[in-house]
């Protein structure tokens, strides 16, 4: 695989275990650790923030 594919495919295995986490966190009705996750979430997205196809709406304030 080309070095891009396995970003994209290491961000997007990120990207499902933070919602799995998510998903655990809420049913548990754990508010500090679901916002937690959704920092994860931003993080993921910074790592992309250089990318062309990158959205500026996943920029952290």
């Amino acid at each position: 695989m080309a070095a891009g594919t396995d970003r994209a495919v290491q961000a997007l295995n990120d990207v499902v275990r933070a919602l799995g986490q998510a998903r655990a966190f809420r049913e548990w009705d754990n508010e500090p650790a679901l916002a937690g996750t959704w920092d994860s979430l931003c993080v993921i997205a910074q790592q992309w923030r250089h990318d062309p196809d990158f959205l500026e709406v996943w920029e952290l304030d």
